[in-house]
C-alpha cells in the first residue's frame, strides 16, 4: 500500500533527479535549438488533420445533414398533413387558423375534416335503400362498439342520417 509520508517523498525526488537537465545538456545555445527544430522534418501532423480527426469531423457533419434532411422532410410532412385541415403549422411562426373550403356540419362530435370528406365521397353513389341499410347497420354496430368508438359511430349516423334527409326519407 502507498504510505504518503514515505513514498511521496521518494517518487517526486525521483522524478526532480530525472527531469533536471545536466551541465553537459545546457551548453547549446538557443539559436542552435531554434536551427535544429527548423531543420529537422515535420515528423507528426496536426492534430486537426490527422485522419480520426478526420473521420470524427466528417462523422458530425454526414450526422447534420442527416438532422437537417430530416427536419426538411417532417416540414413537408407536417405541412401536407395540416393543408387538408383547419389549422396550419408553420415551424417558424405561429399555428394559423385559416378557412376551410368544405365546413364541416355543426353536431359532429369526433369527425375531422378528412374523415367527414371520406364518408361523405362513399355516400354519394349510394340511393336511399342502400342509406337505409347502411344506417341500421351502423346503429347495431355502435351498441356493440367499445366505448371509445361510439363518437365514431354516432358521428357516421349523423351523415347517413343528413343524406338520408336530402334524399327525402
Amino acid at each position: 500500500m502507498f504510505d504518503w509520508d514515505r513514498d511521496y517523498t521518494e517518487l517526486v525526488e525521483g522524478r526532480a533527479s530525472v527531469t533536471e537537465p545536466t551541465d553537459a545538456e545546457t551548453t547549446e545555445t538557443d539559436a542552435e535549438t531554434t536551427e535544429k527544430i527548423a531543420t529537422q522534418p515535420a515528423t507528426t501532423e496536426d492534430a486537426s488533420s490527422s485522419p480520426p480527426a478526420r473521420r470524427r469531423y466528417l462523422v458530425h457533419c454526414a450526422l447534420a445533414a442527416v438532422f437537417v434532411a430530416g427536419m426538411a422532410f417532417e416540414k413537408a410532412d407536417a405541412v401536407q398533413y395540416f393543408a387538408k385541415s383547419a389549422v396550419s403549422v408553420d415551424i417558424f411562426g405561429p399555428v394559423v387558423e385559416q378557412a376551410v373550403a368544405n365546413p364541416l356540419p355543426q353536431g359532429l362530435l369526433i369527425y375531422e375534416a378528412e374523415e367527414y370528406r371520406r364518408l361523405m365521397a362513399g355516400l354519394q353513389g349510394l340511393n336511399a335503400a342502400e342509406l337505409d341499410q347502411l344506417a341500421q347497420s351502423a346503429r347495431a354496430d355502435m351498441y356493440r362498439a367499445p366505448q371509445g368508438m361510439v363518437p365514431y359511430f354516432r358521428d357516421a349516423l349523423f351523415l347517413i342520417q343528413r343524406k338520408l334527409d336530402s334524399h327525402g326519407l
